[in-house]
């Protein structure tokens, strides 16, 4: 929280965001992503290098600039279409970058529980991938 504060007084562009709320969300993304930038470059393997080669190796994607808007909108259906829980499992694992082990505590459930959920949803989600048209 305290990153995202001094990053919202460092980067205040000088007339006010006329969104609050998503200038900061938006910084407060950009921090584990900078995080990851950092780590990746320095050859480390922290937690969120563990989830991301967990979902490329899932699935790999030609880079294609129509292609990205058509897997927005797919992996966005995809996500409202999962129950709730397993939904937030999913984004804590891959939009966070959270730990299983810190998944599973804050869902009060076994590691493994997660991580069968984790790989179901992957699955899933190449099979959505696969049904909209995108190849995987």
């Amino acid at each position: 929280m305290n990153d995202t504060y001094l990053g919202a007084w460092n980067s205040m562009p000088p007339h006010r965001p006329s969104l609050l709320r998503a200038f900061l969300c938006r910084l407060t993304r950009n921090i584990p992503l900078n995080r990851y930038d950092y780590n990746r470059a320095e050859k480390r393997n922290p937690e969120c290098l563990v989830s991301l080669e967990e979902l490329y190796n899932s699935f790999s994607l030609n880079e294609n600039p129509v292609e990205e808007m058509v897997l927005e909108e797919l992996i966005n259906s995809f996500l409202d279409g999962l129950p709730a829980e397993q939904r937030d499992i999913f984004l804590r694992r891959y939009w966070c970058f959270d730990s299983i082990r810190q998944i599973a505590a804050r869902y009060g459930c076994s590691e493994s529980r997660v991580t069968s959920l984790l790989f179901r949803a992957r699955a899933q989600l190449r099979e959505h991938l696969r049904k909209g048209g995108v190849s995987v």
